[in-house]
């Protein structure tokens, strides 16, 4: 998923979520503890629930999608 995709989600799935962490797993050591907990937790609601939609949380996993990627937000 390109950085523009992400830029216009306005919802993420569980899948797109495991897929996004498998092909960026090289750089999860650059994320602080919040942002590993706060992915590990989207992933786990996501689960759950089908897929986020609350807009602030959505927010919180682009900003993290972007420093997984080295991008400048």
């Amino acid at each position: 998923m390109s950085e523009d995709l992400v830029a216009l989600k306005k919802h993420f799935s569980h899948n797109e979520l495991l897929t996004i962490r498998a092909n960026e797993s090289r750089n999860w050591k650059k994320l602080s503890f919040d942002e590993k907990v706060m992915y590990k937790v989207a992933l786990a609601l996501a689960k759950l629930k089908g897929k986020i939609v609350n807009l602030t949380l959505v927010q919180k996993i682009k900003r993290s999608i972007w420093n997984l990627r080295g991008v400048m937000w």
